[in-house]
């Protein structure tokens, strides 16, 4: 090996060696991922307390948000005018925001936070997976938006997913006084 070539493997791998050091003294990559999951649970956790709203079909719906396991997860109960309650958790793991939603449809959809941009002012969740879900096409809760309109509305569309086939349904809830 000449002596050129060799000088140029050492400077390359120095400044491999230097790219490492700054990367592992920042964090590294995932580190700005936990970081924009951590943002996002926060602003999640500003819904604590009581909200009422209203279905498109202009039926009461109640949800209320309390932080739960020394504040590492947020319960949701949702309240659809006395017919059924039901509870999402969310929770991050590791760099990602998830949520574990507890249906009426007596399946449990997991979706994991697509990280928003800077100032964007909703949460989009898709689906990873489920339990009890028989099939893939069996219908279950697939997609949540929650976005923040103020400190005292925001609004959840979930989607509804069954045999190929999206439902949307849109809740618009406000702060109970």
């Amino acid at each position: 090996m000449s002596e050129r070539t060799r000088e140029g493997e050492l400077k390359d791998m120095r400044q491999l060696a230097i790219v490492l050091f700054i990367s592992i003294l920042s964090g590294g990559p995932g580190r700005a991922a936990q970081d924009d999951a951590r943002a996002a649970f926060d602003k999640l956790k500003t819904l604590v307390g009581d909200w009422d709203g209203k279905s498109r079909d202009g039926k009461p719906v109640h949800v209320s948000y309390e932080l739960i396991s020394d504040d590492s997860a947020l319960l949701e109960r949702i309240d659809h005018g006395g017919r059924a309650q039901m509870i999402t958790v969310y929770n991050l793991d590791g760099n990602q925001l998830m949520l574990t939603h507890y249906c009426m449809a007596h399946n449990q959809p997991r979706m994991r936070a697509e990280l928003p941009s800077s100032g964007d002012q909703a949460l989009t969740f898709t689906f990873l997976d489920a339990t009890s879900l028989p099939t893939p096409s069996a219908g279950h809760m697939h997609r949540l938006v929650v976005s923040f309109e103020d400190d005292r509305h925001f609004t959840q569309k979930w989607t509804w997913t069954e045999n190929g086939r999206e439902e949307p349904q849109v809740f618009k809830f406000e702060r109970k006084k």
